[in-house]
């Protein structure tokens, strides 16, 4: 949560971002601090992962995964962003 925090601070990203920074051939601090299993698989795989660890709190400043309301009505990708408590 932390790596995602300090790369997109208060601006929501999209699945496809993350997916798109763990596939790149750069060691970004996010690919460095997903968990292994999370690496080589799908977008699609990947989102489902973030949607089961919404709302968990992690560490002492209660970082956590929220949804953003898409203000696109006709975009289908989901916003998401890292709140802290």
């Amino acid at each position: 949560m932390r790596a995602v925090r300090e790369k997109y601070g208060d601006r929501s990203f999209t699945i496809k971002e993350i997916y798109e920074e763990v596939q790149s051939d750069g060691n970004s601090e996010i690919k460095l601090n997903l968990p292994a299993y999370l690496t080589g698989k799908s977008a699609k795989s990947l989102g489902r992962a973030f949607a089961r660890q919404e709302g968990t709190y992690y560490g002492d400043r209660g970082l956590h995964l929220a949804r953003e309301k898409n203000t696109d009505p006709y975009a289908r990708s989901v916003l998401w962003s890292v709140k802290s408590a």
